[in-house]
């Protein structure tokens, strides 16, 4: 719990206190209003000095989502550890962008402003064979949940606390992440269906027009950072990185007979607005990764 003022914390407490299984455990550390970007950075760095040496996955939350039971956790495990030869690392429960397609498992609760531009929608195509679980690889992850590696996530450095000033919003900042990981080490994400309750309490930084416009704002700078970066024009991805998505999808997951996608549609739409990204901008990528990452660990 970040600080924030939309009084989400009780139905957290009430939650944890009924928990049962890995749950039990919880505990809610509070902080100073310096909104999520740091506000995950802390809760980490606070984990790691508990010496919970076994902790193997980090599972970020928004305060106003709200689990309806435990087995989300679970399933995430075991799709990053099933996937982990395909290096999957990034896993959202929640939504993502793929291919011009917004993929979310249910409609994403959020004010109308920061609504994706895509006009195309629809649910998880694939299925896991293994669980039968809705999921796919993807080109990103969002928050939230969304569940990180705990050797990638030290890699990286964390969250770019760079990417706004303490207190202030920063939607992509879970979108930067994924870009990193994915340009220096090939890094993939998926989406699957965690079956959170949303929006429980009410959105903080949607209470007055000047915070929802401080929150578009840095959305559409870091987003601009992000296609400069990748060297596209339209898209966020290039064709190397959805090619390699689209393979592993095919390859091995099943395709989800009630999914409401067009993926030839989708697949096409990847080669027509993506291209390959710039050395200049991956040496740009690779130099504030390391700064970081210097940041993070100390």
């Amino acid at each position: 719990e970040d600080g924030s003022t939309d009084n989400p914390p009780a139905e957290w407490r009430a939650a944890v206190g009924n928990a049962t299984g890995a749950m039990r455990n919880a505990l809610i550390v509070h902080a100073d209003n310096v909104h999520e970007l740091r506000a995950y950075n802390f809760g980490v760095k606070a984990a790691l000095r508990a010496n919970h040496s076994g902790i193997g996955v980090f599972c970020f939350l928004q305060d106003d989502d709200l689990p309806r039971e435990t087995r989300w956790a679970e399933t995430a495990h075991f799709l990053l550890q099933k996937f982990r030869a395909e290096r999957l690392a990034f896993l959202t429960g929640r939504g993502a962008a793929y291919c011009g397609v917004e993929i979310a498992p249910q409609p994403i609760d959020r004010p109308k402003e920061l609504e994706s531009r895509s006009k195309n929608r629809g649910t998880i195509p694939y299925i896991d064979p293994t669980t039968d679980a809705p999921f796919m690889f993807a080109t990103e992850a969002w928050l939230a949940p969304m569940c990180v590696r705990r050797d990638v996530f030290e890699l990286l450095g964390g969250f770019d606390e760079t990417l706004a000033n303490p207190g202030e919003p920063v939607p992509g900042l879970d979108t930067d992440l994924t870009v990193r990981g994915w340009m220096l080490a090939g890094y993939t994400s998926g989406i699957y269906d965690a079956a959170f309750l949303q929006g429980v309490g009410g959105h903080g930084t949607a209470v007055s027009s000047e915070s929802l416009a401080r929150r578009v704002r840095n959305r559409d700078s870091v987003y601009e950072s992000i296609r400069k970066q990748m060297g596209c024009t339209k898209g966020r991805w290039p064709v190397k990185a959805t090619r390699r998505i689209n393979r592993l999808n095919e390859r091995l997951l099943e395709p989800r007979s009630s999914a409401t996608c067009e993926l030839p549609l989708c697949n096409a739409s990847c080669l027509r607005d993506s291209m390959i990204p710039s050395t200049e901008a991956t040496r740009e990528l690779i130099r504030r990764s390391c700064q970081v990452s210097a940041r993070f660990c100390h």
